[in-house]
């Protein structure tokens, strides 16, 4: 039950061509857009600014068989204090680098909190 409150409840999507020409793709699982942290209100405020980050990654091996961790870390914009996250380095971190009053800068920072590249980002890689 709370996993379906905080990130919707689970559909199946139907791709649909409406012009008739081409194949719109398979159906598949999805959430809906009624979670927490879509809706708008005192509950998907309260989530969103509780969300601190988010860690994407995937596993994959590469051509010699080792398995390379593939990683970056989204810090949450609206989080209070704004964090570096400087516990997730030497993954890529998205985060809040300045702010003004009518808005807060996004930049990648790497290993030494200095700012990454971001066409450089998609590329990092550990190989444990």
């Amino acid at each position: 039950m709370f996993r379906t409150k905080r990130y919707g409840s689970e559909v199946t999507r139907v791709p649909i061509d409406l012009s008739g020409q081409n194949r719109a793709g398979q159906p598949f699982v999805a959430r809906a857009d009624d979670s927490i942290l879509v809706r708008r209100g005192a509950d998907g405020e309260r989530a969103r600014s509780r969300l601190q980050a988010v860690l994407a990654f995937g596993l994959l091996h590469n051509s010699v068989g080792a398995i390379e961790l593939h990683a970056r870390v989204f810090g949450n914009p609206a989080a209070q204090p704004s964090s570096q996250l400087s516990e997730f380095a030497p993954i890529p971190r998205l985060v809040v680098v300045a702010e003004t009053a009518t808005e807060r800068k996004l930049r990648y920072l790497d290993a030494d909190h200095q700012p990454y590249d971001p066409e450089d980002a998609p590329g990092w890689r550990h190989v444990p």
